[in-house]
């Protein structure tokens, strides 16, 4: 493994990579043998139990078919882990090799610009034809030499795509009609049939599906209809599962923590939607919402399942399948009922593992198998060496080929795997942790804070074995004959925090967090205690209506400096103080830093907050649930500029991940005193991001961003260029 030394001493190949981000600056290696083709397929949350050839309770529904030939022709893996489950994230690290920590997408609003798409550019050099076709999500214009992508999210039914050869990013865009897995592989087997076959392809193709919304196409919609789908043994009552972190000091968490498939969860559950008879029991409920989850589910699956078909018969009528390394995985792995937990996130194995299967009858056996341990972060070396090309210095993975094919771990692989979430409570109530992964045993540290040290959940600590319980319902954290366990299995995760550089001096709230809570003491958990029963407090108040957010009530030290966000009076939200440079456009500063602003119609308890960054940035990430209202008539919102100035420039920052159209029709007006507003400019198109001119210097001190009609209003970010107004 790369120390942190390695991938931080960049500039020395500044000259070089410059070079290599042109498509098509360097041509093929004639003095290589021939290489194959590769073909990457990575599905959206599609899970390991949701494939057949892995064995799963879901097996004997027979759901994957087709991507089960590619276990009995090639290899299957079954400790394949992310770094940190969550979509933007892992699809980082995968074009990278970098932990989230240093490619920079530790959340969804990360991005990821042209020149760190190591993967892609070290294909390109190695005289490979690339091709990025289906869900990218990571923002920026992919630098492969075609492309064709969803805008972020994407949508399942007749969606838009950027396609390379349209026009510029990101206004190159063209429709498909159908079933967006349908449209995808449409897509890649058009540019497989065009492609230039002297040269072999690096193809990425990525599905939308099985993303949460779960639309099938309508010729899936009897599948399952007649079948009693099997339940996971836990998705019930678990007495020992958990941790103060997940369930409280005496379950008082259990209503807010982890969103539900029943009722449990007071804020978001699938039983709201799918098991609305209000005289059906608990468990009645649950099972319900549970059928109709996976049912959805595995219809997308199903038509995952048979496009890849496609591919593979295309393949096989150009005679080159076995010519062709075949990868299938998923972008991270999915709750399916376990626990009583939807989506992904957490490090418990349902979400943290990864289906990895590969066919390559020229160098891998068929019918084989591994358990070595391996990360998100080794697949682009894998697939570089399979390329002929090395691994770049910058990435912190290795490649696992060796591994692919003789099934056996060289006498050096890594032993554990390194997680950290960090999306602290956003949209599924999952709170920040860190874990280390065995082949035995699991380790996992919720430390319970956003990147300023706010919003707390109480810390807490839990330990798995995953041989005797490969479930995970018994934590043995507390257990004295797991004591030993635990000192070693800590004294690893820090070894494998040093080694990969995180180790939080960029956050130092988070850090002296981690630090009082690693040992815990007696004390911290009395503090944890604490913790928890004030969260629960607030989350009461929220669900009684006194209070719109479950804000952390810790007061801002003198500075002002700790990122936190509270509300001022009036219902203003006073963004946290900024050291970082002050930004310029065109010569004018930002003179939007340090504003509060206003929602006029807030949205869930989870948005509009942590928004320090939000008016100009202490960090340069995006978050995705900035200014983000409910659906309402005409919704706004209000920037208080900390002095009045004249604005001469507006950057706005739109919702992207297919929601831009809710942008439409977007308006500013400005106002000296929030109560007479003058109409600035209003947007003409939907724009992933607008830079307006106003044409002149205006005082005001106050911004006004809205809609003109019914909608939601969710942007990213607001940045406002010009001058104090002398004498402010």
């Amino acid at each position: 493994m790369r120390t942190p030394r390695t991938f931080l001493n960049l500039a020395s190949c500044a000259a070089l990579w410059a070079v290599a981000l042109a498509p098509g600056t360097l041509p093929a290696r004639a003095d290589k043998p021939p290489r194959p083709n590769i073909l990457y397929v990575m599905s959206d949350d599609h899970a390991a139990h949701a494939i057949g050839a892995y064995g799963s309770r879901l097996a004997k529904l027979n759901p994957t078919p087709v991507i089960d030939t590619l276990a009995r022709d090639g290899i299957l893996l079954t400790n394949v882990f992310c770094t940190n489950s969550i979509c933007v994230p892992s699809r980082a690290t995968i074009m990278t090799g970098q932990y989230s920590h240093v490619n920079g997408a530790i959340d969804l609003g990360g991005r990821l610009a042209g020149e760190h798409h190591y993967l892609a550019i070290e294909m390109r050099r190695a005289g490979y034809q690339t091709a990025m076709i289906g869900k990218w999500h990571l923002h920026d214009e992919p630098n492969f030499d075609y492309y064709k992508v969803l805008p972020g999210q994407g949508k399942y039914f007749d969606p838009t795509f950027h396609e390379k050869g349209r026009g510029d990013w990101p206004r190159n865009t063209v429709q498909m009609k159908g079933h967006s897995s349908d449209c995808i592989t449409d897509s890649t087997l058009a540019w497989l049939a065009s492609r230039d076959r002297s040269r072999p392809f690096f193809l990425m193709h990525h599905f939308k599906a099985p993303h949460d919304m779960f639309e099938n196409a309508p010729r899936y919609e009897g599948y399952l209809a007649d079948v009693e789908i099997p339940e996971p043994e836990n998705l019930y009552r678990q007495e020992r599962f958990g941790s103060i972190a997940t369930r409280g000091d005496h379950d008082e968490l259990l209503p807010f923590i982890g969103t539900s498939i029943g009722r449990r969860h007071a804020f978001r559950n699938y039983a709201r939607n799918w098991a609305r008879d209000a005289s059906l029991s608990d468990d009645q409920a649950r099972h319900q919402a549970y059928q109709t989850y996976l049912k959805r589910y595995l219809r997308c699956v199903k038509g995952v399942d048979d496009n890849l078909k496609r591919i593979l018969d295309l393949l096989k009528s150009e005679g080159v399948l076995d010519d062709t390394v075949i990868c299938y995985t998923g972008d991270q792995g999915m709750m399916l009922g376990e626990h009583d937990y939807q989506d992904k996130r957490w490090m418990y194995q349902e979400s943290h593992r990864m289906p990895f299967l590969v066919r390559y009858p020229r160098a891998i056996k068929p019918a084989t198998r591994s358990d070595a341990i391996i990360e998100n972060t080794d697949f682009a070396p894998m697939l570089l060496d399979f390329a002929g090309a090395a691994t770049p210095a910058q990435m912190q993975g290795r490649s696992f080929r060796p591994i692919l094919e003789t099934a056996k771990e060289p006498p050096d692989w890594k032993q554990a795997a390194y997680y950290r979430y960090w999306m602290h409570l956003a949209h599924h109530w999952n709170p920040a942790h860190i874990g280390i992964r065995t082949k035995q045993y699991k380790l996992i540290f919720y430390y319970g804070c956003d990147t300023q040290g706010q919003n707390r959940t109480p810390p807490g600590w839990e330990l798995y074995d995953l041989r005797k319980d490969p479930h995970e319902v018994v934590n043995l954290y507390d257990d004295p004959a797991c004591r030993q366990t635990v000192i070693e299995l800590k004294k690893k995760l820090a070894e494998l925090r040093a080694a990969n550089g995180d180790t939080d001096e960029k956050y130092p709230a988070v850090k002296a967090i981690i630090d009082e809570f690693w040992d815990y003491d007696d004390k911290a958990r009395a503090k944890a205690v604490e913790i928890s029963h004030d969260y629960a407090r607030r989350c009461r108040e929220r669900q009684a209506g006194r209070d719109k957010t479950p804000r952390d009530k810790t007061p801002r030290d003198k500075a002002g400096r700790d990122g936190r966000v509270k509300p001022a009076a009036g219902d203003w939200i006073q963004a946290a103080a900024s050291d970082a440079p002050l930004k310029e456009y065109k010569g004018l500063p930002e003179v939007s830093r340090d504003a509060a602003y206003r929602v006029s119609h807030p949205g869930p308890g989870a948005f509009n907050l942590d928004n320090a960054f939000l008016t100009s940035g202490r960090d340069g990430r995006e978050k995705p649930h900035a200014f983000h209202s409910d659906q309402a008539d005409q919704p706004y919102v209000v920037l208080k500029l900390a002095a009045p100035a004249a604005v001469r420039y507006v950057k706005i920052v739109n919702r992207r991940n297919g929601f831009q159209d809710r942008a439409k029709g977007l308006t500013l007006w400005l106002s000296s005193d929030a109560k007479d507003w003058q109409k600035a400019w209003q947007a003409d198109a939907v724009q992933d991001e607008w830079t307006v001119d106003l044409g002149r210097e205006i005082p005001c001190a106050y911004i006004k961003l809205g809609l003109p009609a019914r909608g939601t209003l969710h942007l990213y970010k607001i940045t406002a260029f010009g001058k104090t107004v002398a004498g402010s």
